[in-house]
């Protein structure tokens, strides 16, 4: 029942769908028991238990994916945490569901599931419902994910290719 409330009642009262896709998603999602890294997009607002979420460093969480880390199935609720590694990355639309782990460097593409307890190795692409092993995702996509983390505009901001889900100029990270 509480997990009920917190979810249907709690968090949409809350402002992360304002937040979403803004830099204070991340301080925001912290203040809720969140563990969350430096220069992480967060483009959604669909997360339930934050304190059951991490999400480390120059992740990418897409437009309208889904991270809850519980469900009910078969009459059994599962409460497991959702952990997002270093540069991963999870598509616009795509399901996170409890006990989904993401590899650094890894890719969860639009519209996919990654399962309960489903891992997703470090460099490795998962597309589908169910997720399937693919050798790429789309061509932003792949460039973004080449060029994540990395400061290309002289040290000064980082740069994600035009047309991918992502911003094309994002502020330097304050030292």
């Amino acid at each position: 029942m509480r997990l009920w409330a917190l979810d249907m009642l709690v968090l949409p009262l809350s402002p992360l769908r304002v937040l979403s896709g803004s830099p204070l998603m991340g301080p925001y999602l912290r203040l809720l028991g969140a563990r969350v890294g430096p220069d992480v997009t967060i483009a959604t607002s669909l997360i339930g238990l934050p304190a059951l979420l991490r999400i480390d460093r120059d992740a990418a969480i897409g437009y309208g994916a889904v991270l809850r880390s519980w469900q009910v199935a078969d009459g059994w609720v599962t409460v497991a945490p959702i952990t997002i590694g270093e540069r991963a990355f999870v598509g616009a639309g795509a399901v996170c569901e409890p006990g989904a782990r993401l590899g650094p460097g890894s890719a969860l593409g639009e519209q996919s599931v990654a399962g309960p307890d489903e891992a997703v190795p470090a460099g490795a692409r998962r597309a589908g419902s169910p997720a399937r092993p693919v050798t790429s995702l789309s061509p932003s996509v792949e460039a973004m994910l080449r060029t994540r983390g990395r400061r290309t505009t002289g040290g000064r901001g980082s740069w994600s290719p035009p047309g991918s889900h992502w911003c094309c100029w994002r502020p330097p990270h304050s030292s």
